[in-house]
């Protein structure tokens, strides 16, 4: 839980340094936060926990949900030359 505060920290920035941007042009009118979000300048979309390509990264998951998650992250089974154990890895589906 602690990265997604981390990341909603840091697009909170992002859209501060938009607002700051937004106000130094001289003809666009002044945003206000509210605004931002009710123009759909700033949009704040739910992610269930299943469909968060993040959740490996963070918390510790079943063997489907790893599965699940690094597939649609591009990763793809190998089958180690140590004991036949499944790995994941990138890349080149021939290699």
């Amino acid at each position: 839980m602690e990265s997604e505060f981390i990341v909603l920290d840091k697009a909170g920035e992002e859209a501060e340094w938009l607002q700051n941007f937004l106000e130094d042009i001289p003809y666009w009118p002044k945003p206000v936060a509210l605004e931002l979000l009710s123009s759909g300048i700033i949009i704040i979309d739910y992610v269930k926990s299943k469909d968060n390509m993040s959740d490996p990264l963070t918390k510790g998951l079943s063997r489907e949900g790893v599965e699940r998650t690094s597939k649609e992250m591009g990763l793809r089974p190998r089958t180690s030359q140590h004991g036949g154990n499944s790995t994941w890895q990138t890349g080149d589906p021939k290699s």
